[in-house]
């Protein structure tokens, strides 16, 4: 227990790495970085209101969120060795992309990470999808481990809340959390709206998902790798960047959308770059009307559909203002109260001009409106609906 014993006690839900690649200060890495905040008035979807500046390294955090229990005055077993892992990874990934993306910019040639604006084919093991793989491995872990969407985070891997890990120190950590502090339990349930066994059911899936396993690779790791490497889905990604205007960061730090046949994520890399990811199903109705309006033969069918499940799509674009402003409807209608940016003014959305005080925590958290297919049709769509993670099957 001694690697998850530290004195870590400002825990933080959205990473600080991703704060600091959105901050609107000088030198992002310096410690009193701050970022520009926004509350949501949802009876006003297109409309913020602008809040004093956050210090990032006390933004979307809060404190033993994930402590599991003290062991002193001020140490305490949490799960930040668990966190550390990907956030590490995951600012090292971010900065790589926007180095691609500089050097695609400049001097479109070979490189170690190819990002082209043509629409092209990757080999699912490709330098670049791995990297983007990473980001969105870390993404998915912000989104469940975001206290502002527990409900949601429990639906969508409620295959996995019966399962544990067979490790005796992982073990050792879901019997600690018995040990809790008491008043420090009910102080987050009550903000954040939880029931005290909702609380600990989301605690013990977070250490299912993250603890690793004897050969390092984590569940977490796992569910990643199967929605890549599922030949019966197709991925669609598309990486944007902007060279003036700031995509936001919502207080949830990823959209995740359920669409008929499959998922989209939306991916805030930092304030000039975002990712979208698509998943979607290969063998639907539409794709039969179109090997039917081609008079595919059997086999040709089959050659289409191992041809689809194969490789990744993917592509750069360039400074679409259409697409940023798109994307920031999205995280508007998304977040839960709260959405941030490198800039006080935001693309496709009114800044109110008079500053509204607000709690970050001050409306129902899972019921919010999202998104559709893509940007457009995505910031408009009143439907939303949600999506299960699957148990990856056994090696």
């Amino acid at each position: 227990m001694e690697k998850h014993t530290n004195l870590t006690h400002n825990q933080h839900f959205v990473s600080q790495a991703e704060q600091r690649m959105n901050s609107c200060s000088d030198n992002p890495g310096k410690k009193k970085a701050k970022i520009f905040r926004f509350t949501v008035d949802k009876s006003q979807p297109s409309t913020i209101n602008p809040q004093n500046k956050a210090t990032i390294e006390n933004n979307l955090a809060f404190h033993d969120l994930f402590t599991i229990m003290r062991t002193g005055h001020s140490k305490r077993i949490n799960l930040e060795a668990l966190f550390n892992r990907y956030e590490a990874d995951y600012a090292e990934s971010a900065r790589s992309i926007i180095e691609a993306i500089s050097m695609a910019r400049s001097s479109p040639g070979p490189a170690t990470l190819l990002l082209t604006e043509d629409r092209r084919p990757y080999s699912k093991h490709s330098p670049t999808i791995d990297l983007i793989k990473r980001i969105y491995r870390h993404k998915i872990l912000v989104g469940a481990r975001n206290p502002l969407r527990v409900k949601e985070t429990l639906g969508r891997f409620q295959d996995f809340l019966d399962h544990s890990v067979a490790d005796l120190e992982a073990l050792a950590l879901h019997r600690a959390l018995d040990g809790k502090d008491p008043g420090e339990e009910r102080h987050i349930c009550e903000t954040y709206k939880l029931s005290r066994d909702d609380y600990r059911v989301w605690i013990r899936l977070l250490i299912l998902l993250l603890y690793p396993k004897a050969d390092e690779e984590t569940l977490l790791d796992g569910c990643v790798d199967e929605f890549f490497n599922a030949k019966d889905y197709m991925t669609l990604i598309q990486v944007h960047s902007f060279k003036e205007g700031c995509a936001l960061l919502p207080d949830t730090g990823v959209v995740t959308d359920a669409l008929d046949d499959g998922i989209v994520t939306y991916m805030n890399v930092s304030k000039h770059c975002i990712i979208a990811v698509q998943h979607t199903k290969i063998e639907t109705p539409h794709f039969d009307a179109f090997c039917q309006s081609r008079r595919m033969t059997f086999e040709k069918r089959l050659e289409t559909i191992e041809s689809l499940g194969s490789s990744i799509q993917a592509r750069l674009v360039l400074d679409d203002r259409a697409t940023l402003e798109g994307y920031n409807k999205i995280c508007v209608k998304a977040c839960a109260s709260e959405v941030f940016s490198g800039a006080k003014d935001v693309p496709g959305i009114r800044v109110a001009e008079q500053r509204k005080t607000a709690s970050p925590v001050t409306r129902p958290m899972d019921d919010d409106p999202s998104t559709s297919r893509w940007f457009g049709g995505h910031a408009d769509n009143p439907q939303r609906r949600s999506w299960r993670m699957q148990v990856p099957p056994a090696p």
